[in-house]
């Protein structure tokens, strides 16, 4: 009843779950449930995935100000996410913790300046 996913072009995910509630369709749980996604090998493949997934959350924007709002609070996000990069038991010392602060303030620093005029494929 849903219909397939719709493509890269667009949210898919999103796309599918907004339509999927439309028909009254609800989200629950499943613990048991394991998700893959492919590990990103370098900065470059990482931009090219969020370039895609910043224009499509700038089409659900409602305004320009809800949209630079979101921007400003992103780029600040980085500080609290740091604690839980410096806290994880899945990293091991302190240069590995760093570097993983130092990706995270580059990923928002990018996600911030980005427009998301254009999806790219």
């Amino acid at each position: 009843r849903v219909g397939s996913f719709g493509g890269i072009g667009i949210a898919e995910d999103a796309d599918w779950g907004r339509r999927a509630q439309k028909f009254g369709f609800g989200a629950v749980y499943a613990p048991n449930m394991v998700v893959f996604h492919p590990a990103r090998g370098d900065y470059a493949e990482i931009e090219a995935k969020w370039r895609r997934h910043i224009a499509h959350d700038r089409t659900l924007a409602t305004s320009a100000l809800q949209w630079e709002l979101r921007r400003w609070a992103l780029l600040v996000s980085w500080l609290p996410h740091s604690v839980k990069v410096l806290t994880s038991r899945s990293l091991r010392g302190l240069a590995n913790r760093l570097r993983g602060i130092r990706a995270l303030i580059h990923i928002r620093v990018f996600r911030f300046k980005a427009k998301g005029e254009n999806v790219q494929k």
